[in-house]
């Protein structure tokens, strides 16, 4: 049994009447860790959670850049003191542990177990509501909170970076082009592979400037009435040369009478093309990438599905977080692009998901994101403006 001061202090059990508290107090613990020890580490089974009474602790997650043999970096993600709360995937199915808590000071938390949070809930479902209520909003109010902050960091960054990388560039295509005097082939090839780096930095910038952008959700301003097949079309477009290249089949089954769209036509054909460009990357030569598209009731499902390498079961939850990169990845590229296609189709109200291996095959990966025939509209038959049918109007 802990002192029932130390949960009061936390903003996830202020709320949260005397009497429960008491309850919550005998449930828990009192743990001390020494500057520089491991509380758990990210991946584990989540079995506490946890409340710093004194001290410091740090989160940090793996975070994969690069190619596959360069390893993994670790980041920090917060820092955290009293009376803060981690820990919360034992409150939150599948109760594994999605980042690593360090200590870096000397510290003592409250461990509540959770089989006992889990007993408790169950004999008194008011007391699993409060204490939910209040993660939700917990959990909410840091991740607005870490939005805001990471929206201005990579506008500011980005913005800092762009115009002396843009400097850069044009330099070198002076040289390359032979206004700054005669380049020997050796520096010619150096200049070059200095310009290429250059306008993949550049590229990375744009990226992460689009995912702060999507950030928010807001698209109304890019909206329009589209046909979904007209930028499929285009996405292949963008990837048939990669294919052709690579030895790589490209089918794409399209109906013909697919209802038009209320969407931002340029970020869905990111998107798309972002699946086909990686579904390619992945394919060996001779493989096939095929897109499917399926009018299914209140949803118009897209599906890219390729015979590539897959993904292995436990990286299939952490595709499309932010930068991180499968372990069988050997491009170059910070891991953004799956993140941007997620946000993009929720940002339609939308929804994405993958399976490796496609149900039925051997090997392979499929993609799937449904966008919500709420989106539909119809045209005025006298030549006015769309009207637009559900919420997404």
């Amino acid at each position: 049994m802990v002192n029932q001061e130390a949960l009061e202090r936390s903003s996830l059990f202020m709320d949260l009447p005397a009497a429960l508290l008491r309850r919550l107090a005998a449930l828990g613990e009192e743990r001390s860790y020494s500057p520089g020890q491991r509380i758990f580490q990210e991946g584990e089974g989540a079995t506490h959670l946890c409340i710093i009474k004194e001290g410091r602790v740090a989160l940090e997650m793996d975070l994969r850049i690069g190619r596959a043999e360069a390893g993994e970096r670790r980041t920090f993600a917060a820092v955290l003191g009293p009376p803060d709360c981690f820990g919360w995937s034992a409150l939150v199915p599948p109760h594994t542990r999605t980042m690593s808590a360090v200590a870096i000071q000397a510290t003592t938390v409250v461990a509540l177990e959770r089989e006992a949070l889990e007993r408790l809930i169950a004999d008194d479902p008011r007391a699993g509501v409060l204490l939910m209520r209040g993660l939700a909003q917990l959990v909410g109010n840091r991740l607005m909170e870490a939005r805001a902050k990471l929206g201005f960091v990579i506008a500011l960054v980005s913005h800092e970076l762009k115009a002396p990388l843009a400097a850069v560039e044009s330099y070198l295509q002076v040289m390359l082009g032979g206004y700054a005097g005669e380049v020997p082939d050796r520096q010619r090839e150096m200049l070059a592979r200095c310009s290429i780096r250059v306008q993949e930095l550049v590229e990375l910038i744009n990226s992460l400037l689009r995912v702060s952008r999507i950030e928010t959700g807001d698209l109304s301003a890019e909206l329009g009435v589209e046909s979904l097949q007209d930028i499929i079309e285009k996405a292949v477009e963008n990837v048939a040369a990669a294919a052709r290249e690579k030895g790589v089949l490209l089918r794409v089954h399209v109906p013909a009478d697919l209802p038009p769209l209320l969407m931002s036509p340029l970020r869905i054909q990111e998107a798309f093309t972002n699946l086909l460009d990686n579904s390619v990357k992945f394919t060996p030569s001779g493989g096939e990438v095929v897109v499917t598209v399926e009018d299914r009731g209140d949803n118009i499902c897209v599906q890219v599905r390729d015979t590539g390498i897959g993904i292995a079961s436990s990286e299939l939850p952490r595709i499309f977080d932010e930068f991180y990169r499968g372990q069988m990845a050997q491009s170059k590229g910070l891991g953004l692009g799956l993140s941007l296609v997620k946000r993009i189709v929720e940002a339609h109200r939308g929804q994405i998901w993958a399976e490796s291996p496609p149900p039925g095959e051997a090997r392979g990966t499929v993609f799937t994101f449904a966008l919500p025939k709420a989106l539909t509209v119809q045209v005025s038959p006298a030549g006015g403006p769309p009207v637009g049918q559900g919420e997404a109007a």
